[in-house]
């Protein structure tokens, strides 16, 4: 931490070998990633295997780079998909400067090793303050910067040697319902959804924000052995 190296930025990636649009290369994200239900009382299917991330000004003060896994609900049907953040987290603390705004951002599916190490770490604000450039840390686990590329469709950076990513915008105040029924009952925090403890089920909420999907980029299918491992991890 006390010796961050910066992330490099690069012209092109892995990552960016296919890049499909929503409504023109498919209908839905479950037609192209597989998305679990995780037990017979889930309320749907969850994605939880992204690494979402805030980099630079204005959304990240200082200027560094925010990353950490929030659970979305892509429901058919449905303009918006979820996201949920924990409250009081950076994540959250970032996007609630901007009320009404569109965040730009990046789910980052099977990054390097390093990154994904902090995207699952907690380093709360109240407790690490000022730090905020988490990609500088995982440059420091790795021994050497984190190479992240401009996103295709949004003005934000992907890690260039992810597998696939998600491109969009997080939409501060845009409250969208996690779970068919969870809408229907109109209750937070009662309908069963996504286990988060071992033998203990979460629940639905109406979250206060959403995601919106503008593409997915991902590596060719035949260009790297580890498309394949993905698919098998995830199935």
């Amino acid at each position: 931490m006390s010796n961050p190296i910066p992330p490099r930025i690069v012209d092109d990636a892995p990552v960016h070998e296919e890049v499909l649009i929503p409504g023109k290369d498919f209908d839905h994200i479950h037609d192209i990633i597989p998305v679990a239900t995780h037990t017979f009382d889930d309320g749907g299917q969850i994605f939880g295997a992204g690494s979402h991330l805030f980099m630079g000004e204005p959304w990240v003060p200082g200027g560094g780079s925010q990353i950490s896994m929030y659970r979305m609900s892509f429901r058919e049907g449905q303009k918006y998909a979820s996201i949920n953040m924990v409250p009081g987290g950076a994540g959250d603390v970032i996007c609630s400067h901007h009320p009404g705004k569109k965040v730009p951002c990046t789910v980052n599916i099977c990054p390097p090793v390093g990154p994904e190490l902090v995207s699952v770490s907690t380093m709360n604000p109240v407790i690490f303050p000022g730090q905020t450039d988490k990609l500088g840390f995982a440059g420091a686990i790795q021994g050497f910067p984190v190479d992240v590329v401009k996103a295709r469709t949004v003005d934000a950076y992907t890690i260039a040697n992810s597998e696939w990513s998600l491109e969009g915008y997080v939409l501060e105040g845009e409250r969208v319902w996690e779970t068919e029924e969870a809408e229907r009952l109109g209750k937070q925090g009662v309908a069963l959804l996504h286990p988060e403890w071992a033998r203990s089920m979460g629940h639905a909420y109406r979250t206060p924000r959403a995601f919106e999907l503008t593409a997915v980029t991902r590596r060719k299918k035949e260009s790297d052995c580890l498309h394949a491992a993905f698919w098998r991890v995830l199935v």
